[in-house]
């Protein structure tokens, strides 16, 4: 049981590099998000550093660390 934090540019296609980080799905806890401009956020989950999102696959932080948080207690169950 783990996540896995997925980054699907020309580069990181190039480099077979997609994956650029996993971690246990119990160490995906807590979760963190904030605004970084109008239309985009950051999360955390657990330790693993900030990643960027934008609001239209998220919503704004408040709803993004909800929907986060949703999504990871149903991955546990």
């Amino acid at each position: 049981r783990q996540v896995f934090f997925l980054l699907d540019d020309e580069r990181t296609r190039a480099s077979q590099r997609i994956i650029q980080l996993r971690q246990g799905l119990d160490n995906s806890f807590p979760v963190g998000t904030r605004d970084e401009s109008e239309t985009t956020g950051v999360f955390q989950l657990g330790q693993s550093g900030w990643w960027y999102y934008s609001f239209e696959l998220l919503g704004a932080p408040g709803a993004a660390r909800l929907r986060l948080e949703s999504f990871l207690s149903t991955a546990r169950a």
